[in-house]
């Protein structure tokens, strides 16, 4: 989870509700649960790592998304703009660690997201 901590500046503004201790902590189910599974468990830590990480934030992307669809139709584009702003940092995020690290595999980290879901 070093990754996030890589990456902070990413995740450490007044705009965000969560922090980086609190996105490393919602990984951690997460990482549980890929170690239970053999096919996960089989996969390179980092990546399982880097795929938890854009898993939570998805999750808190798609929470801010659905308290700005209960406001009603009439919420202005100042209101959305957390959600705009959380799928800028996943993506950010992904392509920041993918160019830091270019031995990791981002075929391999949607693989995993895709049985995240």
């Amino acid at each position: 989870m070093n990754l996030v901590y890589l990456e902070e500046d990413l995740f450490n503004s007044d705009d965000l509700q969560l922090h980086p201790e609190e996105l490393v902590n919602e990984t951690l189910p997460l990482l549980h649960y890929s170690m239970s599974q053999y096919i996960l468990s089989r996969k390179k830590y980092s990546s399982i790592g880097v795929a938890a990480i854009c898993h939570v934030l998805q999750e808190v992307h798609e929470d801010l998304q659905a308290e700005n669809s209960q406001d009603g139709p009439d919420f202005d584009e100042y209101e959305g703009a957390p959600v705009c702003l959380m799928q800028k940092r996943r993506d950010s995020f992904l392509d920041s660690v993918l160019e830091r690290f270019p031995q990791l595999d981002a075929e391999e980290i949607y693989e995993i997201l895709s049985a995240f879901k």
